[in-house]
């Protein structure tokens, strides 16, 4: 992307926005042509006397079947899984990092300039305090920051360029201690962590959004005919997780495309990030709140390498927990999923059998902001995290 106007600000994402066509919602409608000759009217109304009834009738169990109202959603009791992980061939995974345990962490990237740009005040976002979920105990940023901005989104440092050219890192390295507060845990306690939502934030995480499409009449009739609803909010969300799991494959050619709800459950496929929409989406049309969060996953002992890229995940909201992780994310062997559908282990109770213990950093790392003098541009790749004991 390259700006020429002066003190232009401008945020980069690492994820490319993707148009996705709506024209199959819409209904395209013809003009019947109209004749004057008596004969043909008076045969026309005959026909119409017997016909139209039945014209209507039909078009009327039509719109119904195509309307599927939330109250028109069946409700149906989840049915208890089995359990049997004893006989699947792979074991629950073991967290790198311990629930509490302190670590740390290098957050690195780089920005790449280009054209005759000055006075470069670049804002790059840094892990903060999420309560009940992590403490940031400290961190440096490199290269040292003018000074550091509290905004509504969370804290951003400062870095003062004076005429940056070609590729110059960034990088945030400090110690941290995280929480995973999963339904197991939620379901443990017994409270609700978080606090009670008010009305109009309880409706800010039900409206549409940007990549969530609870308004789409697709999403819709997935949510109330294909997904049912539970006696309870929590087997409903469960039931949204298992259909989720079961309807997307992981394609890593998917990645950088940020196609949405709508078009991952069209095309079926996504990396995290359509999963995760995919997933708020149906609950928020389930009446259900639910939140996209981005940061990174913290690996498992025997996953444990490098590096590793961004990590989408969601959150959904109980009155008597909180707001509680859900990772869709579906990156199991098919193997073990057959096994475990043979074995009748839900998605649900598959994922969060192996996984139970899975940790995150929450940052929105992807995002860089920049006011500048001059014209040229600016663009960002290699957004990685180390983890270190």
């Amino acid at each position: 992307m390259y700006l020429t106007n002066k003190k232009t600000e401008f945020i980069i994402f690492s994820m490319v926005g993707h148009n996705y066509n709506k024209n199959n919602d819409e209904i395209a409608s013809e003009k019947v042509p109209f004749y004057k000759n008596a004969t043909f009217l008076t045969f026309v109304g005959i026909l119409l006397i017997f016909i139209l009834p039945l014209c209507m009738m039909l078009m009327k169990s039509s719109k119904q079947s195509k309307k599927v109202s939330k109250a028109e959603a069946k409700i149906i009791e989840r049915e208890v899984s089995p359990h049997k992980f004893s006989e699947l061939r792979i074991a629950p995974k073991t967290s790198y990092i311990k629930d509490g345990e302190v670590f740390n962490f290098v957050i690195s990237r780089d920005i790449i300039f280009t054209g005759n740009m000055t006075d470069v005040h670049l804002l790059v976002k840094v892990p903060d305090d999420v309560p009940n979920r992590q403490k940031i105990y400290n961190y440096k940023v490199s290269p040292a920051p003018r000074r550091y901005l509290d905004k509504s989104d969370g804290r951003y440092a400062e870095i003062l360029l004076p005429s940056p050219h070609g590729m110059i890192n960034v990088s945030i390295k400090g110690q941290a201690a995280v929480k995973t507060y999963n339904l197991n845990i939620a379901q443990k306690l017994r409270r609700n962590i978080d606090g009670i939502l008010n009305e109009e934030d309880r409706e800010s995480y039900l409206k549409e959004e940007e990549g969530l499409e609870t308004k789409s009449r697709f999403v819709n009739i997935i949510a109330n005919t294909h997904i049912p609803t539970a006696t309870n909010d929590v087997d409903t969300v469960k039931n949204v997780f298992d259909y989720v799991v079961n309807r997307l494959r992981y394609d890593r050619m998917d990645i950088n495309k940020d196609k949405g709800a709508l078009a991952a459950l069209h095309s079926g496929s996504g990396v995290c990030e359509e999963f995760a929409k995919a997933f708020v989406a149906l609950c928020r049309v389930k009446n259900i709140p639910a939140r996209i969060v981005t940061g990174f996953d913290i690996p498992f002992e025997d996953t444990l390498k490098d590096s590793y890229t961004g990590h989408t995940w969601a959150e959904v909201y109980f009155p008597e927990y909180g707001w509680v992780t859900f990772d869709p994310t579906n990156t199991l062997p098919e193997s073990i999923r057959k096994e475990a559908e043979n074995l009748k282990i839900s998605p649900y109770d598959l994922v969060y059998g192996i996984m139970k213990n899975k940790h995150y950093l929450i940052i929105d790392a992807r995002m860089v902001a920049a006011k500048y003098e001059g014209s040229g541009g600016m663009s960002s790749k290699n957004l990685v995290i180390q983890y270190f004991k």
